[in-house]
């Protein structure tokens, strides 16, 4: 080893030293819980956003599933923490906002149609976020074309939009 490269040997062990302990001590930002209140309907026994989200409700203490089925067909409301995979612990009981409204019911609606994130590039394309498209989503065959997209309720985040989808199975 040349004198050259031997002196820029502590100085490499101190950034890469640096790089490991700035990456260890900051975590995601995406991983953290952020508080927000959800409110949406029980149906059959799964709180159903009021954005179309199927949300994993828990209790914040024992991180057991908290049991809807005493709020079936009623408008709920939760404070919480959300978290990736739309896990929400809470540590309150809801507030019961009354019967859901009237809608078709759960098993007429067309399972293509489905609600997702999604953002308006500005260019006049709108990106999905593929991560909540239904596990039977063939992205090899399947296509899908955008019916609706409405501003998202959300902020800071990457979606901006909540996009109602049709998928169209290929084959």
């Amino acid at each position: 080893m040349t004198l050259k490269a031997m002196r820029l040997v502590p100085f490499a062990v101190l950034f890469c030293g640096l790089v490991v302990l700035s990456g260890w001590r900051d975590p995601a930002h995406a991983s953290r819980p952020v508080p927000r209140q959800i409110t949406g309907c029980v149906k059959q026994g799964a709180l159903i956003s009021e954005s179309g989200y199927t949300i994993r409700v828990f209790h914040s203490g024992t991180r057991a599933r908290f049991d809807l089925r005493s709020y079936e067909g009623r408008r709920i409301r939760f404070n919480g923490y959300l978290l990736p995979g739309d896990r929400y612990f809470v540590s309150d009981p809801p507030a019961d906002l009354g019967a859901c409204a009237a809608s078709g019911s759960q098993s007429g609606q067309d399972k293509n149609v489905v609600k997702v994130p999604c953002r308006n590039m500005g260019d006049g394309r709108t990106l999905i976020d593929a991560g909540y498209l239904p596990g039977w989503y063939n992205h090899n065959r399947d296509g899908y074309e955008i019916l609706n997209a409405a501003p998202a309720n959300a902020t800071g985040g990457w979606a901006n939009r909540i996009c109602t989808i049709r998928i169209m199975p290929r084959g």
